[in-house]
């Protein structure tokens, strides 16, 4: 879901520092930290919403993302070299 983001390129190659998108009709940021990601809910807090069902998919996302933003940071500095 994450990868089919229209900005998630750009956000792996270093050229945006976060990403929207909605998990269960629930709008999530995801930012890079100095080292991997992290996420954030949009707020205001919906009543109702399933935020159990966000937090179980990021739980899963998160470490595949700073994963791949992590390779691609050293890509870029074993390219530098």
């Amino acid at each position: 879901m994450i990868e089919n983001n229209e900005s998630f390129q750009e956000f792996i190659n270093g050229e945006k520092a976060s990403m929207s998108f909605n998990i269960s009709g629930v709008p999530v940021f995801i930012f890079k930290e100095d080292i991997g990601t992290s996420y954030y809910y949009k707020l205001p807090w919906y009543k109702g919403a399933k935020y159990v069902s966000v937090t179980n998919f990021m739980k899963q996302a998160i470490p595949l993302l700073s994963k791949m933003l992590e390779k691609k940071r050293s890509d870029k500095l074993i390219a530098h070299r």
